[in-house]
């Protein structure tokens, strides 16, 4: 839906596969969220279920965040359900259920769902890759184990809050996100 956004989206939602061979981050939704100096990229109730396929800094609904802990962008009330896949075995970058790569985000009730797959190092069925500087805040993030095939939420494990697996069965169950 938009290649790369510093400003706000709400209300929106991609259907569509998103397939690259040469660029860093593909999202279903989004491909790169930046921050200037006077506002970073902000989505609210937005959702992709398209599947993903890239080289690095893939995610099922954002592939690439680039923002900062004074100034960082945020994800809030969203869901992607597309498989992920990165074939670049190189870092940097990730790939992940909900975003590929974070640096200064925070994540408010999100959950992923797709398959998380690839030859990149750093993947995980929530975020991929995300900075321990510029930190990936999370409040009430949940992913499927079963469906990504990833035991963990963030694959460095710097994830910061909340981040719950659940089961499929779970997540097909409205009181398993409260």
């Amino acid at each position: 839906l938009v290649g790369e956004n510093v400003g706000s989206i709400e209300n929106a939602f991609a259907t569509g596969a998103v397939t690259g061979t040469t660029a860093d981050g593909l999202g279903g939704l989004v491909g790169s969220m930046l921050a200037d100096s006077v506002q970073a990229g902000s989505l609210r109730t937005v959702f992709a279920t398209g599947n993903v396929s890239g080289v690095r800094s893939v995610g099922g609904l954002v592939g690439d965040v680039r923002a900062s802990n004074a100034n960082p962008a945020s994800i809030t009330d969203a869901f992607a359900s597309g498989d992920v896949s990165a074939s670049s075995p190189f870092f940097p970058g990730g790939a992940g259920g909900l975003v590929g790569t974070g640096f200064g985000l925070n994540i408010t009730r999100a959950y992923a769902t797709g398959r998380v797959a690839g030859a990149h190092p750093v993947i995980a069925g929530f975020v991929g890759y995300a900075d321990h500087n510029a930190r990936v805040n999370v409040v009430a993030g949940f992913w499927d184990q079963e469906q990504t095939g990833q035991a963990c939420a963030c694959g460095n494990s710097d994830c910061l809050g909340s981040v719950t697996a659940l089961n499929t069965g779970q997540t097909r169950q409205a009181a398993s996100f409260i």
